[in-house]
Formats: C-alpha cells, sequence, structure tokens
C-alpha cells in the first residue's frame, strides 16, 4: 500500500477503535504495517495513544475509594475525638454521617490502602497526589502529632484531590470547619463544590443547603437564606436524609425574615414539627446557642399556639 500526502487510512481505524464492537473487526497487523510505510498515518497512530483518554483500572478506582474513605474516616474520628471545646454554636447544623472506627484504625487502614495503590500503579505518583507525602503525614499522625482541627481539614482536603466517590463529603466537611472557624467565603466555596461532584452528592446536598442557609443569613440575604433552607428540606426527603435540620432552619430564618407575611409558611413548618420531632426542636431551640432562635420564636404568634421550654 502507498503512502501519500493527505493519507486517511489510519484516521479511519482510530474513528472504529474507541467502539468496541467495530474495534473486534479491524485487521491490526495490516494497520501496523501501513502505519509503518506511512509517515503521515504513523503520527496520527502515535499521538492518539499518547493523549487518548483510556478507562481507568476499577481495581485502582477502588483502592483509591478505599483510600479515601480511610482519610475520610481518619478526619472525622480527629473531630470526634478531639478535647472539648464548649457547646457548638451550630448545633442544630448536621455535616454527614459520623463515620467509623478511631484515629489509630483508620491510619492503618488508609496505610494499607496506600501500599496497594502504589503497587498497582508502579509510582507514588497516583490520582494527582503525591502518596509518599501522605504516608510520612499518616505516621506523624500515628506518633500522636497533633489531632487537631487543622489536620482533620489537610486531610479532608486530600480526600477532595483524590477524585473519589466520597469528594463531595470531603468539601461538606471542608466547608463545615470553615463554617464554625466563621470562614464564610471559605465556608461557601466548599459547599458548592460539595454541590458539584456526581458521585456522593444525595449524601450531602440536604446538608451543604442546610448551612448555606445560615452562611446566607449571617450576610444578611434573608431571600436567599429562606430558599437555601427550603431546599434542604426537600432534598432530604428525597434523599432519605433527616429534613429537620433544613425545617429548624427555615423556621428560624422565616421567623426573622417577616413573622406576619410568612405567617402561613411558618405554621405549616411548626405543624409539621409537633408532628414529628416536637420533644427534639424543643430541647434545641432551649439550648444556649439557639438563643436567638427562641428569641424570635417567643415574639411570634407560634409562643401561645405551640409553647415551647421558656416560653
Amino acid at each position: 500500500m502507498v503512502a501519500h500526502d493527505g493519507c486517511d487510512y489510519v484516521s479511519r481505524y482510530l474513528e472504529r477503535w474507541l467502539d468496541e464492537g467495530e474495534r473486534s473487526r479491524i485487521d491490526l497487523d495490516q494497520v501496523g504495517s501501513h502505519a509503518s510505510a506511512c509517515p503521515l498515518c504513523y503520527q496520527r497512530l502515535s499521538a492518539f495513544f499518547l493523549t487518548i483518554d483510556l478507562p481507568e483500572s476499577s481495581y485502582l478506582k477502588e483502592t483509591i475509594d478505599e483510600l479515601a474513605f480511610s482519610l475520610l474516616n481518619l478526619a472525622r474520628a480527629i473531630i470526634r475525638d478531639g478535647p472539648e471545646e464548649g457547646e457548638d454554636a451550630s448545633a442544630v447544623i448536621a455535616i454527614t454521617r459520623e463515620g467509623g472506627g478511631s484515629a489509630e484504625e483508620n491510619v492503618e487502614s488508609g496505610s494499607e490502602m496506600i501500599e496497594d495503590a502504589e503497587d498497582y500503579a508502579g509510582s507514588a505518583r497516583v490520582g494527582g497526589m503525591d502518596l509518599a507525602e501522605l504516608r510520612a503525614q499518616l505516621a506523624d499522625i500515628e506518633q500522636g502529632a497533633g489531632l487537631r482541627n487543622d489536620l482533620a481539614l489537610d486531610l479532608f482536603h486530600r480526600v477532595a484531590e483524590l477524585k473519589s466517590r466520597y469528594e463531595a463529603e470531603a468539601w461538606n466537611w471542608i466547608g463545615a470547619l470553615h463554617y464554625g472557624a466563621e470562614r464564610l467565603d471559605e465556608a461557601e466555596a466548599a459547599f458548592l463544590k460539595a454541590l458539584s461532584p456526581r458521585d456522593g452528592i444525595h449524601e450531602v446536598r440536604s446538608f451543604a443547603h442546610c448551612t448555606l442557609a445560615y452562611i446566607f443569613k449571617h450576610r444578611g440575604d434573608l431571600d436567599r437564606a429562606v430558599l437555601s433552607a427550603r431546599r434542604s428540606v426537600v432534598l432530604a426527603e428525597e434523599d432519605g436524609k433527616d429534613p429537620y435540620f433544613g425545617r429548624f432552619a427555615e423556621l428560624y430564618l422565616r421567623l426573622l425574615r417577616d413573622a406576619d407575611e410568612d405567617g402561613a409558611q411558618i405554621r405549616e413548618v411548626a405543624l409539621t414539627l409537633k408532628a414529628t420531632d416536637w420533644d427534639r426542636f424543643r430541647g434545641d431551640i432551649a439550648a444556649a446557642a439557639n438563643a436567638p432562635v427562641l428569641e424570635a420564636y417567643l415574639r411570634s404568634p407560634l409562643a401561645s399556639e405551640f409553647p415551647v421550654n421558656g416560653a
């Protein structure tokens, strides 16, 4: 076969290569023979296989997912097992599931997943992350080098970088930690990232919208805050999560916005809470951290119709 300028022999082959059925009918020996004699086709063939996005190994992906899960649980254990710092000012804000295992157990599990990923990939760089650096960090944690929130924040960022099915959960935790430290811009950015990935979003989206509602409230945008709280309730019901947190936020934010104009919606939320979570609501609204919520509630007509502790 004679090669010439503008030859499209290999181009026709490459168009069929990504279709597994078509690819099985291609005479690869003939394609290779032609490419060896045609510089243009050889160049096209080389460029194609240098840049093609090949399907990721399912084993490696599962290993990365397990590594991400270990890091996620480790970061959650650091927060859970850390020193008490007084009453949480965000007592009625949920994040996601708490996770399981001690810090030590998750360090061990994470180290094992690093070894598996390195063995399979033949490199210390997997998923865009330097696993050697991560291994050193886990070793420091194992030796007790500071179980604190900034360490947890770094671990959550590492989970997000791995692009695993836990990416959304990691960003949600990052947002929660920033919110707890009153870094509202960073918190909002993280929550918006939590709502971006396809995988895992149903685990976190109701929680993310709930905390975004409080962020908008702090900025004085009560209309947007109410919409976000309402969105949290709807998504929680769709995803099989607990809608209580969104309802608590919606009630509070509607009371702040306009107790008279929002009266019908406020009463509807109160009736739902009365039917589903009244003891829980009365306990939460009486907590010192929720004094502003109780104050808004007591100023409304709800206080006489639905009395709560302290009313």
